[in-house]
């Protein structure tokens, strides 16, 4: 019995120097690799085990040297360029690699850790650097290689001197396919292995031309000068179009055409043409004008004021296709092709489906002491804007229906304010006709699109016991100031104008449906006002000794805000405050030479 407990207590002796032996071993290789990767720790095939962090990057860099050497060759042909991976844009992340080496048996519990090394010791541990491929780097450089190799597809062209037409062949085009090329890259470069490769190239075949053939052609072409006409000209259309004989042998083109078999054919270019034709039609363009109306209140019915004037646009493919028949059949002339544009209104509109039943708004201003020449240009711009129809959401444009002011087109010379002072200018007087229709369009309560007052208080606009007073003008200034408004309604607005050059008043008159709408405009509030400074007198050689004539007039300046609120069911549909600001304005008068002035002059 003695000698079974002798025995047991040796044993367990033995057993615990065993245990401390393989502890002091363990801390020993612990120790030892304390800043050293495990043994069995392999980064891109190579083992680092008992590394410091350094001696593994210095190590593994060595492998690098794949990145710098021309390992990767391109050819086009009998051309030939070398490039490096690292050209390529491979490159290799070692430092995280050899980080995740040393990490390795390091960042889990004990057991955990001394699994670890034991698997990589006894099984080894392969960890794969993070390898880098930069594909935009890469088509960067063959794009630089591209710029040697690309060539412009060119279709072949004739060049003609007064006696010879010269035929130029095409040109095969052949783009590097920069994309295509790269993506071949791909699989070597991840392998870490060169490549010999050819370039891929896209090619784009050039025209085969006989050249005696076209030339012929070339000489039948240029031999005239080209003519475009209009079948069924309008008053104010050109005689002709005409593109001269240096133009035609400037625009001429070898066209390639498939007909059964691959053929080629002279001809003019199709985009410049094109550019020439959309200029044409940019000239001849003429819009469809809707008929123009009276309203019979009584009647409730249309009476045709004037009527609809269908538009019509150039089909610039159409005439296109009829220059090259007539070209292909050794023609030099065509006539346009036009498409007609029929008017949205036509003579035998129905007010009732347009929704006008009723005056939904009117304004009258008064003009009583003017000349005969803006008495002239109120009525001349009144009839423009006579029988006018606005589509349920359209912009009513004033300098649109007012068209060009002339004196062709019926205008005379007459006061307008510009450059800071009232001079005689060709259509004096229309804004008494815009101011007017803007008032209509103020108290029907449309929305205003623009509106631009007047530089100073005109006395015509303040005219008559109905006047609303000053802050309420629109001035018009082709094309610089507009008057515009929304027809806002579900029914068409027309408009009519009477003008009374007798008693001195323009109306204008709104007919559409009444949709409940209440609109309250506030007085004019005037404020701020400025005297006029004392007149301003000119000598002018062309007056006569003793003459003084004036030529500007005095008005004070003033702010002046209106406020106006349209309501539908005691609902605000909208509110707006008006605000004008008037400058004060000088009277000025001009002098013959030699001419005694008056004291405060």
């Amino acid at each position: 019995m003695k000698n079974v407990s002798q025995f047991g207590v040796a044993a367990l002796l033995l057993i615990c120097i065993v245990i401390s032996s393989l502890g002091l071993l363990l801390g020993v290789f612990e120790i030892g690799h304390y800043d050293r990767v495990y043994p069995g720790v392999r980064v891109w095939g190579t083992d680092l085990g008992g590394m410091t962090r350094s001696e593994s990057v210095e190590l593994l860099s060595r492998k690098l040297a794949f990145l710098q050497r021309e390992e990767f060759v391109f050819r086009d042909g009998i051309q030939v360029w070398n490039a490096t991976a690292g050209q390529l844009g491979v490159s290799v992340e070692l430092e995280g690699a050899v980080q995740e080496a040393l990490y390795y048996g390091r960042l889990g519990s004990l057991y955990d850790n001394l699994l670890a090394q034991w698997e990589a010791f006894y099984f080894g541990f392969d960890i794969a650097p993070l390898i880098i491929f930069d594909q935009s780097q890469a088509e960067g450089l063959l794009e630089i290689i591209a710029t040697g190799i690309d060539v412009e597809q060119r279709d072949a062209y004739i060049t003609v001197d007064p006696v010879s037409a010269y035929v130029t062949p095409g040109q095969i085009g052949r783009t590097v396919n920069v994309r295509a090329t790269a993506d071949k890259l791909v699989q070597p470069l991840a392998n870490f292995s060169g490549v010999d490769m050819d370039l891929v190239i896209d090619e784009m075949p050039a025209m085969i031309v006989d050249a005696a053939e076209q030339s012929l052609i070339a000489e039948n072409i240029v031999n005239n000068q080209f003519q475009f006409s209009i079948e069924s000209p309008r008053v104010d259309d050109p005689e002709s179009w005409i593109i001269d004989r240096s133009t035609l042998a400037e625009m001429l083109v070898i066209r390639h055409v498939e007909e059964g078999q691959s053929q080629y054919e002279v001809g003019l270019d199709q985009h410049r043409m094109v550019e020439f034709l959309r200029y044409v039609a940019s000239q001849l363009y003429i819009a469809p004008e809707n008929a123009r109306f009276t309203f019979d209140e009584s009647s409730q019915k249309f009476e045709i004021l004037k009527s609809a004037v269908p538009g019509r646009a150039l089909n610039v493919n159409q005439t296109l296709q009829k220059v090259n028949t007539e070209l292909s059949a050794g023609g030099n002339s065509v006539t346009f092709y036009f498409d007609v544009i029929p008017p949205e209104v036509e003579d035998d509109a129905m007010a009732s489906d347009m929704g006008i039943l009723e005056l939904v708004s009117s304004s009258r201003s008064f003009f009583r002491g003017s000349g005969d020449a803006r008495l002239n240009n109120i009525a001349v711009g009144g009839a423009t804007m006579h029988g006018v129809l606005v589509a349920p959401g359209e912009l009513f444009s004033f300098n649109s229906f007012l068209g060009d002011v002339s004196l062709d087109t019926g205008f005379a010379e007459a006061w307008i304010i510009f450059g800071g002072r009232t001079i005689q200018g060709v259509g004096g007087g229309i804004c008494q006709v815009s101011t007017t229709v803007y008032r209509a369009a103020l108290f029907g309560g449309y929305p205003i699109d623009e509106r631009n007052p007047h530089a100073y208080r005109v006395a015509y606009y303040e005219q008559g016991d109905d006047s609303p007073g000053p802050g309420l003008d629109a001035t018009v200034f082709k094309p610089i100031a507009d008057f515009q408004f929304t027809n806002d309604r579900d029914a068409w607005l027309l408009i009519n104008v009477e003008v009374d050059e007798d008693d001195g008043w323009i109306t204008f008159r709104f007919f559409s449906t009444d949709d409940g709408r209440s609109v309250t405009v506030d007085p004019p509030l005037v404020s701020n006002v400025v005297e006029p400074e004392p007149p301003i007198y000119e000598e002018n050689p062309d007056l006569e000794t003793g003459m003084i004539e004036q030529v500007d007039w005095a008005a004070s300046g003033a702010d002046v805000s209106v406020y106006r609120v349209i309501q539908r069911n005691g609902e605000v549909l909208f509110d707006e405050e008006i605000v004008t600001r008037y400058q004060s304005w000088q009277a000025v008068y001009q002098y013959g030479i030699g001419t005694q002035l008056p004291q405060d002059a």
